[in-house]
């Protein structure tokens, strides 16, 4: 079964000192109104599709932990699997110092400490594994672009491929964006605020502030915080190094709250774009593909902000006719369904997410193996142990019988037995939790990585533990806790 995990960040406020103090007023901070609902919402629609969800708010979104989370993630997913992130705070512009940008501009997420570059963004990308699914929302201004669809490879990306046509929204002219920051600049108008209301609300004395207020970082705070991180971004640029579709084997999928030279409206309740997403979702009424969800979007916003959508990586037509945010694999081999479902015949080599079916479903019996896709020998003894117990024709081949028992639901009273009752316990890795993963952290702390918490979660410090752990005992520093992790965790640490 494919797996999904998503990451929610919304910023209120940021720490003003990076920005060289308030943004137009004590305590300001580049308050806005909206971007922790969008964050709690686009969660909450997130866990209810089956997700295993993350957060960071506020103070919590620094840099540092923003990528982590997206290592964690890469870490974690595998072919098949899917990654959400959804961003909702003020966008900001860089200049670019490698050529990649048409407008010689890098889009940014301005984040608690500074603003994350559109190629730092790119380079996490690249990190995961072929066949996961990537899907970014980010209701910030100038974020047409923030996933890093490079100028040299955006007529492929927006070309894709001729049965599946490209809508994208017609570029509005910049006058908006810049008639607004020009009225800032001179003093005429308070920072990140635009003279306009979102469509349907009047533009007159009386109407309230935050439905005004747009999420982007106003020129002279840009200004000041670039001159002052200049060498920051100039190297995060540099190290992105040269880019190419080829870089990233996932496949990612941007829709954004407006175009680059666009500014993206708040409001009290939600932004302006993530108010309207919502809409269209309709708590899961919504039954179209990305293309048509992205129109919809569309179509309830005003000319001035223009949702866009974009693909990078690795192009992926049948990604895009999925529904939205739909968890299960577009192209799992043998297909994602339970009992009765016709599945292909494995044996000893295979390889791919109908393997990684198989090895979770001897799992689910309390046969252990590590679910990597990879039909060896520790899958063929297994399969073999299973038709043993199970009166089966023993021969290490899964076919039509074998399958049908392995997707039914486990017998408790007969088969292999899971968990401590015969020393095996289960594939661990990031996002898992309950009492294996307790027992996981005990271990760890025993063997000396006391800062850890038990709490049944397997969260990035765990991660991180047992990554440290693998390499000191010499084995694969995967994070991910199989067969070999779990002998060598069980067994009594040296200095006891």
């Amino acid at each position: 079964m494919a797996t999904g995990f998503s990451l929610h960040i919304g910023l209120n406020f940021v720490d003003p000192v990076p920005w060289g103090g308030d943004w137009g007023g004590p305590g300001m901070e580049g308050e806005l109104f909206g971007c922790v609902n969008d964050a709690n919402d686009m969660r909450a629609m997130a866990e209810d599709l089956g997700y295993q969800t993350s957060i960071l708010l506020n103070e919590e979104a620094t840099s540092a932990r923003v990528l982590a989370e997206l290592s964690g993630a890469a870490a974690a997913l595998a072919d098949g699997d899917i990654f959400l992130l959804t961003f909702s705070g003020h966008g900001g512009q860089v200049p670019d110092v490698d050529g990649d940008e048409a407008d010689a501009k890098d889009e940014t997420l301005v984040l608690y400490d500074r603003q994350l570059v559109d190629d730092e963004l790119y380079g996490m990308w690249a990190q995961f594994a072929p066949g996961v699914r990537i899907i970014m929302l980010s209701d910030s201004c100038h974020s047409g672009t923030v996933a890093k669809v490079l100028a040299a490879n955006k007529m492929r990306a927006a070309a894709l491929k001729a049965d599946v046509p490209r809508v994208l929204p017609e570029m509005p002219s910049a006058a908006t964006a810049a008639g607004a920051r020009g009225a800032e600049e001179s003093g005429e108008m308070k920072p990140s605020v635009v003279a306009r209301a979102p469509e349907g609300v009047p533009t007159k004395e009386g109407v309230k502030a935050s439905l005004l207020r747009t999420r982007n970082l106003p020129i002279r705070v840009q200004n000041r915080n670039v001159a002052a991180m200049r060498s920051l971004y100039d190297t995060v640029q540099y190290l992105s190094g040269v880019k190419s579709p080829a870089d990233v084997p996932a496949s990612v999928l941007l829709i954004s709250g407006c175009q680059d030279n666009q500014l993206s409206a708040d409001g009290d309740q939600n932004g302006r774009f993530t108010q309207e997403l919502k809409a269209v979702w309709d708590d899961g009424t919504f039954t179209g593909d990305y293309r048509s969800f992205h129109r919809d979007i569309l179509d309830r916003m005003p000319p001035d902000q223009s949702p866009n959508l974009y693909v990078t990586g690795t192009l992926s037509a049948e990604f895009e006719q999925q529904r939205p945010f739909a968890i299960e694999s577009p192209h799992r081999p043998g297909g994602a369904g339970g009992p009765g479902t016709a599945r292909p015949d494995l044996r000893r080599g295979a390889k791919g997410q109908a393997v990684r079916h198989l090895q979770q479903r001897l799992q689910a019996h309390g046969y252990f193996v590590d679910d990597d896709g990879d039909f060896g020998r520790r899958t063929e003894t297994m399969v073999r142990k299973f038709q043993s117990d199970h009166g089966l024709r023993v021969d290490g081949m899964v076919g039509k019988k074998t399958w049908q028992l392995l997707d039914a639901e486990p017998d408790s009273g007969s088969g292999a037995t899971s968990g401590t009752a015969t020393g095996r316990r289960p594939t661990l890795k990031q996002g898992a939790q309950g009492s294996d993963v307790e027992h996981l952290q005990r271990r760890l702390i025993e063997h000396g990585y006391s800062s850890l918490r038990v709490d049944g979660n397997f969260g990035l410090q765990t991660m991180s533990a047992v990554r440290g752990f693998q390499r000191a005992n010499g084995l694969k520093a995967d994070g991910i806790v199989g067969k070999d992790t779990w002998a060598a965790l069980e067994q009594q640490p040296a200095w006891l």
